[in-house]
């Protein structure tokens, strides 16, 4: 009886424990139990042998049991549980539910882990890189316009891009080929989907991507780290203390002008004349609207008439940046003397001079110390000489942020699930209701943890409190798989998803790195300073650019987890960066880059800045002070709704392309690897609608009374020497050695204009080395020859300088035409301009030829007879969009300095070298042929192969050749290629051509074209033989044209054929000779080969010359021609990293 008690108490407990441990039993399980427990319980009290604890802990167990139930029971119906929740329990409930928050981590319609790893492995097999699955739509209406599929920028909507279409808008301004409206991309495995990112359900766009504002002169960046010594790279004079004055500037205005002055006070005498100067045997007065001041000496001693600073310290052993601006010296020695230890190269500590400009001069401090500047008034005793403005001394490490250029992405985090779950994993979407659950404003965390970028306070997303949602809410929220919601093994509830974020560049010009297929970091400078980008995560607060523990690494050995396609958080010790997102998973994708206007008004020194000037006019009618970068700050116009510039664009704007624009760096996750790929993607360069990306170019001009001497023939280059001359460099180099090297710039004098490809300058010295290699000469044929410049006459070069701000699509660009003296005295293109000078303009011919594509849109002409005193402007002075040529006055007597405005495309490729063909064979394109003027032929392709602009109107201007031989070497790489034979008609307008063969090619992975190509050159006379027979011998030479026109020639009587090989022409040679189907003239008597037959005058022999970067080569007329091999300047996707048959190879598997 006593055993069997026991065994039923067993049962008891046995039961009841397996009850407790259950996740779902349903009522009826539940009401049994505790049915079956309250008999074994009453059966237990009048059992004999049993203990009275063994009968309690029957009871209590019972209890337990009937508690659980009625506390599940309670919840199903509509009531509140207060059994506080126990791992491995669960509660059942109604639609009406509501459930104890601490129940909420487990979920019978939730994703397990190992399911969400196993879809995210599906993922990553089928996907090649983290990117977009789908692009979404775009808009093109009203101030809506598609950057490409999926993007559009709004010009009535300050500092935003948008990306996709809301799910649900309709109508006919969304377009895109995208089968979701809204973007959904593949990260490192996870779908995600982007929507209501910073955007409503009101909006028309899925997300609006925030940018900072626009910049206005305010902040000052220094690359040593320690800007004006506050150990910062920048500082925001705006708000932030002035360490010279001690106080924060007291308008936008004021801190502009500090940020130009530098390290001295009242540089542009704002404050009076004697606010931080004082005068020595000297006054001073204000003019010209109290920008100029006018020094006139009033001691014995010239040497002492100065204005001087008031002392200022310097650093040891720093270089520090002078510039003023001498607007007239009375034709006698003026300028700038630094007392007490800044001296130049040579070992000065002056600088003097009589003509009117802007200066700019390098010294060094050889102590730390205090310096003055003293601003002389002249060296002839008692003659006032010196009007000087814009006074600035600087470190040479220092600039103000006016040229900024912003970067924009998203940032994908895993996180533990804190108060609020958010729709589509995103902290930031704005949507008031998803998935028929309304969602809550999330005041739980910082504002900052929200922010778009540094300042942002308007980012605050929505979400869902758990503790407000029902059982069943909770149900539909966590079966959704687009908000990527699941729970760990743990039981904790984790979620995937994206922060927009975006960071304003810390200093002029492009980002360091912002490819994550590069080696190194995602920053704007990796190092020196380091200024990189820090992930953020699940972090309340955002950290800005700058050192830090963890990074977004890209291609990297100290990345911890590295993710294709997009840049993955590590320590600087190669591990996961845990302290910002769970398990280190923070990933940040590139969308795009802009080059940011400015605010202040547009002229050619400010080629960034977009508001009028404040008489509310354009630069060139202003009657304020307008021709330097001080002026278009101090003097711009407060009224930002008015747009300065030619091409009408505002700084608040983001763009479609060029300046101000958007550089769209997206790329889709799919691999892109098939040479289908790749064939659509040449064609979308050849017809123009795939985006390069180039960097802008600034053209100044520099000239001097002594000319330059004659060296000869230096290692494959011509050589000048100017002595004492200053060509812009003090001490280094500009361009690069070789035969062949890009042209950097002109060397004029007189009638003569001659290329330009190196420049060096050794410390301390005063003669400036000129050279141009002789590859570039010969294909630039110049006017002259390389005697011709001389010592004894003036000289001027004019320097192309490549700048550091990159644009993409259509961007504005200026030529300037006139002679380069005139150009150089009209003060507002003295100091250079946005673009280029034309060398080979005609001042007698009513039209010009632009120095790169006319693309669309107006050509607006600028010009001057009077040295820049007065300007007159055509809005829209039209050109020739097949020759290329835009109206111009007709200037015969060069007195005219005239300025061009139009719009051209970014260079679709870059320089390259020859790669690895990926897919070998099958990777391989055919060559194609073209010269036509059309944008949609080719144009663009040709000039950025080449850099010169087709201008051909022939019928047969495009020609597809199949390749006849691709030999390869062992890496894979293209060796010999010929092709058939070339089919273009005779160009017009003497148009230039090209050849290119084009090849699939990665880039650690990145999917890229690789072009080999030929220019061609066509003989205008090629009908017309060098050499002609009609009987006796004619010796003819390798590379000569000839004819037989006796008929006793044969087979070859009357062909025109090029010589290949020397001989001696004669009735019993020619009678012997017979002609291949391939065109070759052979001997029947020896079997050689001695003519080629002409067809045509392209002179090409069907062959594809192959060289790294570019050199040239003469065909078979003997004309000079360049040959090179670029790629695509963006690639266009990814390739998938699969183990194929046999070893794999780098460049053709991978």
């Amino acid at each position: 009886m006593s055993q069997e008690l026991v065994n039923s108490v067993n049962k008891l407990t046995d039961e009841t424990s397996a009850l407790l441990q259950e996740y779902v039993k349903g009522n009826t399980v539940l009401q049994n139990s505790a049915n079956e427990a309250a008999s074994s319980a009453a059966a237990a009290k009048v059992s004999e042998g049993i203990t009275i604890d063994k009968a309690n802990v029957a009871t209590q167990k019972a209890a337990e049991a009937k508690q659980f139930r009625d506390e599940t029971a309670a919840v199903a119906t509509g009531g509140t549980a207060t059994l506080d929740p126990t791992p491995g329990k669960i509660p059942l409930a109604n639609a009406e539910a509501k459930l104890h928050a601490g129940w909420l981590p487990v979920n019978v319609s939730a994703l397990s882990e190992a399911i969400v790893e196993a879809i995210r492995g599906v993922n990553k097999e089928q996907y090649a890189a983290s990117g977009f699955i789908h692009y979404g739509k775009h808009f093109n209406s009203g101030n809506l316009s598609s950057v490409n599929e999926g993007m559009t920028v709004d010009i009535g909507t300050p500092n935003v891009i948008y990306l996709g279409a809301r799910d649900g808008v309709t109508g006919g301004n969304v377009g895109g080929a995208s089968k979701t409206s809204y973007p959904v991309m593949n990260v490192a495995g996870f779908e995600v989907h982007l929507l209501g990112i910073n955007s409503t359900l009101t909006n028309w766009q899925a997300n609006t991507i925030k940018l900072p504002v626009e910049p206005n002169g305010t902040v000052v960046y220094d690359s040593s780290g320690n800007c004006r010594g506050t150990g910062k790279p920048t500082l925001d004079l705006s708000k932030e203390v002035d360490p010279k004055y001690g106080d924060v500037a007291s308008s936008v205005n004021e801190a502009v002008a500090r940020a130009f002055e530098g390290v001295i006070k009242n540089g542009n005498f704002r404050n009076g004349v004697y606010s931080g100067w004082t005068g020595q045997s000297a006054t001073a007065t204000l003019i010209n609207n109290d920008a100029e001041v006018r020094v006139d000496g009033t001691g014995s001693s010239p040497i002492n008439q100065a204005l001087g600073s008031v002392p200022f310290s310097v650093d040891a052993n720093t270089k520090y940046e002078v510039t003023f601006e001498l607007t007239d010296s009375n034709n006698t020695a003026s300028g700038i003397i630094l007392a007490n230890g800044l001296f130049d190269d040579t070992g000065l500590g002056y600088f003097y001079t009589n003509k009117a400009g802007k200066y700019t001069k390098t010294f060094t401090s050889n102590s730390a110390g205090t310096v003055q500047v003293r601003l002389h008034a002249g060296t002839v005793v008692g003659a006032y000489a010196t009007f000087i403005s814009h006074v600035s001394v600087k470190r040479l490490t220092e600039e103000v942020v006016i040229n900024r250029v912003d970067m924009a992405g998203l940032e994908f985090f895993k996180r533990k699930v804190g108060e609020f779950l958010y729709p589509y994993g995103s902290p930031q979407c704005g949507y008031t209701e998803v998935d028929g659950i309304p969602t809550t404003e999330d005041t739980s965390r910082p504002i900052t943890y929200f922010a778009a970028y540094d300042g942002d306070t308007t980012s605050r997303g929505r979400g869902w409190r758990l503790v407000d949602l029902t059982f069943a809410q909770l149900a539909v929220i966590m079966s959704n798989p687009k908000h990527n919601a699941w729970y760990n093994e743990e039981g904790e509830l984790l979620q995937f998803g994206p922060r927009q974020r975006s960071f304003a560049g810390i200093g002029n010009g492009d980002w360091g790195n912002t490819n994550p297929s590069e080696l190194g970091l995602l920053a704007y400078s990796q190092s020196s300073p380091v200024l990189r980008v820090i992930p953020q995560g699940d972090l309340d607060t955002g950290v800005p650019l700058g050192a830090a523990s963890f990074y977004y690494y890209g291609d990297h050995s100290t990345n911890a987890m590295p993710e294709t396609g997009a840049f993955s958080a590590s320590t600087t010790g190669g591990k996961p960066a845990t302290s910002a997102a769970v398990d280190g998973e923070s990933y940040f994708y590139v969308l795009a880059t802009v080059p940011r206007l400015n605010t202040a008004a547009y002229n050619n020194a400010n080629f960034m800045g977009s508001c009028k000037f404040s008489d509310n006019k354009f630069w060139h009618n202003s009657a304020v002070p307008r021709v330097t970068i001080d002026d278009a700050f101090s003097n711009a116009s407060t009224d930002k709704s008015a747009s300065g510039r030619e091409d009408g664009k505002k700084a608040q704007f983001i763009y479609q392309s060029g300046q101000g624009g958007v550089i769209d760096w997206r790329l889709p996750a799919r691999d892109m690897s098939g040479k289908e790929e790749a064939a659509k993607v040449f064609q979308k360069v050849v017809n123009g609608t795939y985006l390069g990306v180039e960097k802008l170019t600034f053209t100044k001009v520099h000239g001097s009374e002594q000319g330059v001497s004659y060296q000869g023939n230096v290692s494959g280059m011509y050589k000048w020497n100017a002595v004492g001359v200053d060509f812009v460099i003090n001490e280094g180099a500009l361009g690069a050695q070789g035969a062949y090297s890009p042209v950097i710039g002109w060397l004029v004098q007189e009638s003569k204009i001659f290329p330009v490809t190196y420049m060096f300058q050794a410390t301390n010295s005063s003669i400036t080395q000129i050279y141009c290699g002789q590859d570039t000469w010969s294909s630039i044929k110049p006017n002259g020859v390389v005697q011709d410049l001389v010592s004894n006459k003036p000289i001027y070069f004019v320097h192309n300088n490549e700048t550091n701000i990159s644009v993409s699509g259509n961007f504005t660009t200026l030529d300037v035409i006139g002679s380069l003296e005139r150009i150089l005295a009209t003060p507002a293109l003295a100091n250079g301009c946005m673009g280029r000078w034309i060398p080979d303009w005609t001042p007698t011919a009513p039209s010009q030829p632009m120095t790169r594509k006319w693309v669309s849109g107006n050509i607006a002409k600028t010009h001057t007879s009077d040295l820049g005193g007065s300007w007159s402007n055509t809005a829209n002075t039209g050109g020739d969009s097949v020759t290329n040529k835009a109206n111009t006055y007709q200037n015969s007597d060069a007195s005219l300095v005239q300025v061009l405005s139009y719009t051209a495309f970014a260079k679709q490729t870059k320089s390259s070298v020859n790669k690895s063909v990926l897919n070998g064979s099958e990777g391989v394109g055919d060559v194609y042929a073209m010269d036509r003027y059309t944008t949609f032929n080719g144009a663009s392709f040709v000039e950025s192969l080449i850099g010169k602009v087709p201008t051909s109107a022939s019928q047969r201007t495009y020609a597809e050749l199949m390749l006849q031989e691709a030999t390869k070497t062992n890496e894979s790489k293209l060796a010999f290629v010929t092709h058939t034979a070339l089919t273009l008609d005779t160009p017009t307008n003497n148009s230039p051509a090209v050849k290119a063969l084009w090849h699939q090619a990665s880039n650690n992975r990145q999917a890229t074209l690789n072009f080999l190509w030929n220019e061609m050159v066509f003989d205008t006379n090629w009908r017309t033989p060098d050499k002609v027979w009609s009987g006796g011998s004619v010796s003819v030479a390798a590379g000569e044209t000839f004819r037989a026109e006796s008929s006793s020639a044969y087979a070859v009587a009357g062909l025109l054929m090029r010589c290949v090989k020397a001989l001696t022409a004669n009735a019993t040679v020619l009678g012997a000779m017979h002609v291949s189907v391939g065109g070759e003239v052979i001997s029947l008597t020896d079997g050689q080969t001695y003519f080629k037959v002409v067809n045509n005058g392209w002179s090409d022999d069907s062959t594809i010359r192959i060289i790294d970067g570019v050199g040239t080569f003469n065909n078979e007329n003997g004309d000079a021609c360049l040959y090179g091999i670029d790629e695509l300047a963006m690639p266009y996707g990814y390739t998938k990293n699969q183990a194929g048959v046999g070893k794999q190879v780098v460049g053709v598997d991978l």
